[in-house]
């Protein structure tokens, strides 16, 4: 007789089959160059940090960018 209860084991290993098909969606019509991000950091008065991303893409002219 089933009750409709599943042991931990079956939920994780549900639970982790999810998580690999949605990974595998995100490889997906990706392109061959993502340039990605970059941290720059500067140094202000006295011991402040300040953090900027950068885009990596705008190193380069609008025009040439998302080309293969």
């Amino acid at each position: 007789m089933t009750l409709g209860l599943t042991t931990l084991a079956e939920t994780m290993e549900k639970a982790a089959e999810g998580l690999i098909r949605g990974a595998k969606k995100r490889y997906v019509n990706r392109p061959r160059n993502e340039p990605g991000f970059g941290l720059v950091r500067q140094e202000a008065h006295g011991r402040t940090m300040r953090y900027t991303v950068h885009s990596y893409a705008t190193d380069r002219p609008e025009t040439e960018r998302g080309t293969r």
